[in-house]
């Protein structure tokens, strides 16, 4: 696999999980944390330099927070 397949592979993964986490409750913290993170990681992969076509590009704290 070249690093743009990697990229598009865990962009999926974690948008994946961040939908099957927004059945969870917002109460419970534990699925907030684990939320939280998928989304920081998310974020950091938009400041990736190069105009890759598999970077997000939207509200990604909008979207899922």
């Amino acid at each position: 696999m070249n690093a743009e397949e990697i990229l598009f592979s865990l962009i999926e993964l974690i948008t994946n999980s961040l939908e099957e986490l927004k059945s969870y409750s917002q109460k419970n913290q534990f699925v907030y944390g684990e939320k939280t993170a998928y989304v920081e990681c998310l974020e950091l992969i938009q400041l990736l330099g190069g105009s890759s076509f598999f970077k997000p590009n939207y509200n990604i704290q909008k979207k899922y927070l």
